[in-house]
């Protein structure tokens, strides 16, 4: 199992660094338009605005920032992720004009260490995670990066979800191509329930 995910882990990222730019634009630009009508519906269930965790793309990923800009115009909150290397954890952090960016050792772009914590206490609120991957399936399996953050973070947040109404919407933003027959999934993996790429909307 664990030989079959980084040979695909492999074959999808040397793809993904070859997506023309043209390409990467009209994916996230096309996605933007698929996400926002099923965002509008979730903020009218809901009745109010919604706690969205999102991500900064990173190293050729469909380009999601457009979206999270849509959901702060909105009237949402956006909450971004800072890994931990030490712990294998992730910590959430307010995205706003305020929010201070730097460079991690991977080259990814997170909140700044000084930057003010989301406590775990709060996690109960959040509607929307956009779990990013690097393939998924037509049953939600998804494929990470080969970290376990969001498998961690996944672990903790499920003590809270038990308090909530409505479930939470876990999310996938990629390009077709990364749609494939079959994720080898072991019992600790995230799924998601929601897959949107540039051809459209797939619930689950």
């Amino acid at each position: 199992m664990h030989e079959s995910k980084a040979e695909l882990r492999k074959r999808m990222k040397q793809r993904r660094a070859n997506v023309p730019t043209h390409e990467q634009h009209a994916a996230a630009n096309a996605v933007y338009h698929f996400a926002v009508p099923l965002l509008d519906r979730l903020r009218q269930q809901v009745g109010r605005s919604l706690s969205v965790f999102g991500y900064i793309p990173f190293g050729g990923e469909l380009n999601i920032g457009p979206v999270l800009q849509y959901c702060q115009q909105a009237g949402d909150h956006i909450y971004v992720p800072r890994t931990h290397a030490e712990q294998k954890q992730m910590t959430l952090h307010r995205w706003d004009s305020n929010l201070v960016m730097h460079t991690n050792a991977w080259g990814l772009q997170e909140p700044a260490p000084e930057t003010e914590l989301w406590p775990e206490a709060s996690w109960s609120s959040i509607d929307v995670i956009f779990v990013p991957g690097i393939a998924f399936d037509a049953d939600g399996g998804r494929l990470g990066f080969g970290g376990g953050y969001y498998d961690r973070f996944w672990e903790r947040f499920k003590q809270f979800e038990h308090d909530k109404e409505q479930a939470t919407q876990l999310i996938g933003c990629v390009y077709s191509w990364q749609l494939v027959d079959r994720i080898p999934m072991e019992p600790h993996d995230i799924a998601v329930n929601v897959i949107i790429t540039e051809q459209g909307v797939v619930s689950l």
